[in-house]
């Protein structure tokens, strides 16, 4: 079987939010603190720490796109596919439920939602989502890769 090919987006910011206009809502706050573990600015990277400040943010505000699609990547990154495929799903929702969230955004996840059912064996839907994630943005490379092995 060929080589997959992922690339790794960790989602960094707010579409709408200007910092200098608005404040922050607790859950963007957490969702800025778990990033920093996540990417190592301003400190040592903790995916540990970083996955429970995604959980608050999260918990807080279950559409909130950046933490749901981030903690999908740690879990993808630890091979739970289980929960990385619960967050990814719930980052489509959440972008699809949203203007603010564009429709290579929702590309990317739906790429990697097919990543996860490709790890699993379960290439149809694999399939599935690696051509939705095309239908919403053809210059994906990653997924037209994935689909084409």
């Amino acid at each position: 079987m060929a080589a997959m090919i992922w690339t790794i987006t960790i989602v960094t910011a707010f579409n709408a939010l200007s910092v200098e206009s608005q404040s922050l809502t607790t859950a963007q706050e957490a969702f800025q603190k778990g990033h920093a573990y996540h990417t190592g600015e301003g400190q040592q990277a903790d995916l540990d720490l970083a996955r429970r400040y995604y959980l608050q943010a999260v918990k807080l505000d279950p559409s909130l796109f950046p933490a749901l699609s981030n903690l999908a990547l740690i879990y993808y990154g630890t091979k739970d596919y289980k929960k990385a495929k619960y967050y990814y799903s719930k980052a489509i929702k959440a972008a699809r439920a949203s203007d603010e969230i564009s429709l290579q955004q929702e590309a990317k996840v739906s790429s990697d939602l097919g990543g996860c059912h490709y790890q699993e064996g379960n290439l149809q839907e694999a399939e599935r989502w690696f051509r939705a994630a095309i239908a919403h943005d053809s210059s994906l490379v990653e997924g037209h890769y994935n689909l084409i092995n």
